[in-house]
């Protein structure tokens, strides 16, 4: 701040200072600092460049006022003057800030005022420091932005003299509405239903985001969602927030054939629709005919009557031609049978956090096995079990149907029971577990995919479950190299490796390590038991999927086996 004082010093300058003797009038022999209680003179002069000796003009003391200024500690300075032998004595007069007792905020309500002091260094019961508070001030607002809170601002900072209190007032940006843009066929409340942001709270980017995933996760709408802030009170700090969309094709309807190890050639049919009427509920039939037979309709509510539960809703058939060592008059012999199993499942699950889904299904099998030339009489049986579901998905990418992660990991663990009071022919219990891990690869789109699970069976009736509820290692989905249920048993161990990586377009590849076993409860396990598939396979991203072809191959015997099936392994 530049006063009158220094306008009569530089008067003084001017006029040549006649009396003055032999140093010169404009030649600096002393420098005294008054005012000041708090601040230490030596603080102050430290800040001052001007040295006894030096020639001094105007422009050289309104600089050094500045920068004592700039110290913060001072609401106003000017500089005085008076002959001191020879030459001249310069006295900067300061005038020190309030002593500031407290600090109170006004307008915070997603912070507590202990929590925003954690960024202030101002001293209280102190002399306030400007340039200090001006700090603390962008530290504050910088907390903000930091968790998300990026309307929010700092409107007014005024100190009480008689309090000797420092008075800030911020206004965080508050939401109007939720404004959806662009949809057509999906209901608006099946939208809102995963808006996370409230009207009328305190604007955050965080649930913004959260929003946006969510409504990306419903896989009705393309990646061009874009979002935008539009002000509705600019003064007040309120804004709408405007979400527009671009719908996607939901419906599939896909047919073709193939060959897979487990069921020969086979020709297929598959209709799907995601958003079912445009209220976001799950349709699908598929149908496959070969040398095995398989009839499947599910169905799938993901808000079960606006509720945070989701139901799904299964029934299937299948005829399967396989054959089974049995034992008849004491013989074993292997005969060919053709198994009818049908029945139908539904699911309860809710999603307890983000991260975490639980979930529970009731199933009902019923199942009958005709043997070759009626050798034996027609076996049927039914099973009853009721399993429970944990999985918890820390991966980077929550859109799995179309990207596989780069980061994070899924743990699975489910326990189902079998029988016991839910009736049926069979008592038994089955555990199992399984953790995926992914990793970057060595170049951008590239990572690595791993896999271990294992499980366990216990109960009564063990040695005469049907096959099919077996612990089974082998196929295109678990030992790549061997036949579909090449190991089973009452105890299960696998593990698989892929390195994937994208070929060109919708083509992707992978090479892959498999090793795995089954086994009985009355064996144990050995390490040159276990089975070892090395391969490599392609994908084509599709709309009903990932098509993925897999070569695998034995080193035991040095064979190969080609593998077809649909989606990841894993």
């Amino acid at each position: 701040m530049v006063k009158r004082s220094l306008a009569v010093v530089i008067l003084f300058l001017l006029l040549g200072g006649m009396a003055q003797g032999q140093s010169g009038p404009n030649t600096v022999t002393d420098i005294q600092i008054e005012g000041n209680e708090y601040i230490a003179t030596e603080d102050i002069l430290n800040a001052i460049e001007i040295e006894i000796g030096d020639e001094v003009d105007g422009e050289i003391l309104r600089e050094n006022m500045e920068r004592i200024y700039e110290l913060g500690w001072f609401y106003d300075i000017f500089v005085d003057y008076e002959p001191y032998e020879g030459g001249l004595r310069l006295i900067f007069q300061v005038m020190e800030n309030f002593e500031i007792k407290g600090i109170e905020f006004e307008g915070v309500s997603v912070y507590t005022d202990e929590e925003i002091k954690e960024e202030m260094r101002l001293e209280l019961d102190y002399v306030l420091n400007t340039r200090r508070l001006n700090e603390d001030l962008r530290r504050i607002e910088q907390r903000f932005q930091d968790d998300g809170y990026i309307l929010a601002r700092i409107t007014d900072v005024h100190l009480s003299e008689e309090e000797q209190v420092l008075y800030v007032t911020i206004n965080e940006g508050y939401l109007n509405e939720v404004r959806v843009e662009g949809n057509e066929k999906t209901r608006d409340y099946v939208i809102e239903r995963e808006i996370v942001l409230e009207e009328g709270e305190v604007f955050t980017a965080h649930k913004a985001q959260k929003t946006l995933q969510n409504i990306y996760n419903l896989d009705f709408f393309s990646e061009n969602i874009s979002s935008n802030l539009e002000p509705v009170d600019p003064e007040k700090n309120i804004f709408d927030f405007v979400i527009e969309l671009e719908e996607v094709d939901t419906g599939n309807l896909g047919a073709g054939g193939g060959y897979n190890t487990r069921d020969g050639f086979y020709g297929f049919i598959d209709v799907q629709e995601r958003n079912l009427f445009g209220r976001g509920q799950e349709v699908g039939i598929r149908a496959e005919i070969g040398r095995n037979r398989t009839y499947e309709i599910y169905f799938s509510e993901p808000k079960l009557m606006d509720t945070p539960y989701s139901i799904s809703v299964n029934l299937r058939r299948r005829v399967e031609h396989d054959s089974q060592d049995v034992t008849i008059d004491g013989e074993e012999v292997e005969l060919d049978y053709r198994e009818i199993r049908q029945g139908g499942s539904v699911t309860l699950g809710q999603q307890l956090t983000e991260i975490l889904r639980l979930s529970g299904t009731a199933r009902i099998d019923h199942s009958k096995i005709t043997y070759e030339d009626d050798v034996l009489y027609p076996k049927t049986t039914q099973l009853r079990a009721l399993s429970f579901t944990a999985r918890r998905d820390t991966t980077d990418i929550p859109f799995s149907r179309r990207l596989s992660p780069t980061e994070g990991g899924i743990e699975i663990g489910t326990i189902e029971f079998a029988g016991y009071l839910l009736g049926g022919d069979f008592d038994f219990t089955k555990i199992t577990g399984e953790l995926r891990r992914f990793y970057p690869g060595y170049e951008l789109d590239h990572n690595w995919a791993l896999r271990l699970k294992a499980g366990t069976m216990f109960g009564p009736d063990l040695p005469n479950i049907p096959r099919n509820e077996k612990l089974m290692v082998g196929g295109s989905e678990t030992l790549r190299g061997y036949d579909f249920r090449y190991f089973e048993g009452h105890r299960m161990i696998l593990f698989n490796a892929e390195y994937r990586f994208p070929i060109y377009g919708i083509f992707e590849g992978a090479g892959f390590i498999d090793t795995g076993y089954a086994w009985g409860e009355d064996q144990s396990l050995k390490l040159a038991d276990m089975g070892l598939g090395i391969g490599a396979g392609v994908r084509l991203d599709t709309p009903l999927g990932k098509l993925r072809l897999d070569i695998g191959y034995r080193p035991d015997i040095g064979k190969f086996k080609p593998h077809f099936s649909i989606g990841q392994t894993f």
